[in-house]
C-alpha cells in the first residue's frame, strides 16, 4: 500500500502517527532539492538520505527536512518496508513530533538571526572555544564547516561549500560569532569585498575592549556585527559595572531612563555609545534610537572612538 500525495500536504507526524505499517519510506521529489527520502520505523526517523546519499550530520538531517517543508512545488509518496529485505543504515533515532518541535524552534531562531558582515569577511575558529560548545546543532555545524574555519574561510566560500540553507548557515554563523567562536581575522580581502572600503590587499584587524550592557539579542548582535564589520576583533564585557579600561562604552537604557544612563556611564561619557526608545538630547553622549540602523551605529563608533584613540 502506498500513500501519495502534494508535497505542501505532508505532515511527517501526522502520516507516522496515522500509518497502519512499522516501517517505510517517504520519498519527497522536489527540484531544486532532488530527491529525499525519509526512513522512519515505530514513528521515528531514523535515516534521511539525499539524492542516494545517506546524511549522518545530525544539523544537515534538520536542514533537509526543513528544506522538504517549506518545499511548494513537488510530490510524495509513503510505502511500507515491512516484510521486505530492504536494509536502512539507522543513522538518526528522532521522534517525529520531537524532530518536528526541533525544526520548529530552529525557523524561529534563523529568522531573528542578525549577521552584519559581508561575505568577503575572512573568519576562522577560535579551537579553545569550540571545544566547549555544548549544544548539539551547534557543534553539529561545526563538524560541517571545521576544515574551511581551520584555515580561515568566508561567508561567501561556506555558502558555496557546505550543503545547507543559506538562513542555517547565517544563524550558527551569527551564533558562533557571538560567543567567540568564530572570529573575523586579519587576512586578504579584494577592494570590493571590504565593508570599509580599503584599497590596501591585508585588512588590519584591531582588538577593542568593549562594554556591553543590554539584555536585548537583537541589539547585541548588531554591535558585535558591526563592530566586526569595520574590523575590530571585540572582545566584549557584559557583567558587573563597567570596566574603567574600556575602550568603547554601549549602554542599552532599556526603559531604565537618562539620569540612570548618566549615574552608570557618567565617567565614561566621551567613550559611550547610549541606545534608549525615547527621544533623548544628550550633550555629552552619542545617542542613538532603537531600532538601531547598522549605519547610524557604524558612525556614532567611528565618533566615539576617533576622538578617544
Amino acid at each position: 500500500m502506498a500513500i501519495q500525495g502534494d508535497v505542501r500536504d505532508l505532515d511527517i507526524p501526522l502520516l507516522l502517527s496515522t500509518t497502519t505499517f512499522s516501517r517505510g519510506v517517504i520519498e519527497v521529489d522536489c527540484p531544486p532539492l532532488g530527491t529525499v527520502m525519509i526512513y522512519f520505523q515505530h514513528g521515528k526517523v531514523i535515516a534521511v538520505a539525499r539524492n542516494g546519499e545517506f546524511l549522518e550530520n545530525l544539523l544537515e538531517v534538520l536542514d533537509t527536512i526543513l528544506s522538504v517543508i517549506r518545499c511548494r512545488n513537488g510530490t510524495f509518496m509513503m510505502e511500507s518496508l515491512d516484510d521486505t529485505e530492504v536494509n536502512v543504515p539507522g543513522t538518526v533515532s528522532i521522534d517525529a513530533n520531537h524532530l518536528m518541535l526541533w525544526i520548529s524552534s530552529l525557523i524561529d531562531e534563523i529568522n531573528n538571526r542578525s549577521l552584519f558582515i559581508s561575505d568577503g569577511t575572512p573568519l576562522k575558529l577560535v579551537p579553545g572555544k569550540a571545544k566547549g560548545v555544548k549544544d548539539e546543532l551547534a557543534a553539529a555545524f561545526l563538524l560541517l564547516a571545521m576544515e574551511y574555519l581551520v584555515k580561515g574561510t568566508t561567508l561567501r566560500e561556506l555558502r558555496r561549500n557546505l550543503p545547507i540553507r543559506d538562513d542555517t548557515l547565517e544563524y550558527f554563523v551569527s551564533r558562533l560569532m557571538k560567543e567567540g567562536v568564530i572570529v573575523a581575522y586579519e587576512g586578504k580581502s579584494r577592494p570590493s569585498e571590504s565593508v570599509e572600503s580599503r584599497p590596501a590587499e591585508r585588512r588590519e584587524v584591531k582588538p577593542l575592549k568593549v562594554f556591553l550592557s543590554t539584555d536585548d539579542p537583537q541589539v547585541r548582535d548588531t554591535v558585535i556585527g558591526v563592530l566586526t564589520d569595520m574590523g575590530y576583533a571585540p572582545e566584549v564585557i557584559d557583567e558587573g559595572l563597567p570596566v574603567p579600561d574600556a575602550d568603547l562604552y554601549i549602554g542599552d537604557l532599556n526603559g531604565k531612563g537618562f539620569l540612570w544612563a548618566g549615574s552608570l556611564f557618567g565617567p565614561f561619557a566621551s567613550r559611550t555609545v547610549l541606545i534608549g526608545s525615547e527621544d533623548l538630547k544628550p550633550a555629552r553622549f552619542v545617542y542613538l534610537r532603537k531600532p538601531i540602523d547598522p549605519e547610524k551605529l557604524r558612525e556614532a563608533i567611528r565618533r566615539v572612538i576617533g576622538q578617544n584613540m
